[in-house]
């Protein structure tokens, strides 16, 4: 990305490591946020909006990330920060409020993890024109396999939703 070399001070070093820690506890903390609440039988987002939303949203990083390689970046580092916090917050929100209903299903969450998938493979195709062949065909190799697998799930996951509606249908 014809980024200058950085060679971070050790304190700064252990204050990420020590922020990725505390993101591992919190995550650990908010593990029950958004579990199906029984009392919440609100009906969910069709399937594909759940995707389309985390396609954007999941995008949209793509923009916050960018801002660390621009050579005189228009705002402050805080203003770029206080975005992807409030960026954060949003999806997690969100997601919590639509995945915490009863009629959330696998294929929502198929969605989900494809939509905000998908906006990782897709989005640093905007500036591959400066990347190495090597990287180019390396990326080309992985977002394959990673289609792969994806097509791979969604097999099980829409078949196992045909069993279980047909049992249900049956009984």
């Amino acid at each position: 990305m014809h980024a200058a070399p950085y060679h971070p001070p050790l304190a700064l070093v252990v204050m990420g490591l020590v922020a990725i820690g505390g993101l591992v506890a919190l995550a650990y903390r908010v593990r029950g946020v958004g579990a199906q609440a029984p009392e919440n039988e609100q009906r969910a987002i069709p399937a594909w909006v759940a995707g389309l939303t985390a396609l954007v949203m999941g995008a949209a990083w793509f923009a916050l990330i960018t801002q660390l390689f621009v050579p005189n970046p228009v705002q402050p580092f805080w203003v770029a920060m206080a975005l992807g916090i409030a960026w954060a917050v949003l999806a997690f929100t969100l997601f919590s409020r639509w995945s915490s209903r009863t009629s959330w299903t696998e294929r929502h969450r198929f969605a989900s993890v494809l939509g905000a998938t998908l906006a990782c493979m897709l989005t640093p195709y905007l500036t591959i024109a400066s990347w190495p062949k090597i990287d180019i065909a390396g990326k080309l190799i992985f977002d394959a396999f990673a289609l792969a697998g994806f097509l791979l799930l969604a097999t099980k996951v829409f078949r196992r939703r045909d069993h279980a509606f047909l049992r249900h249908t049956t009984n």
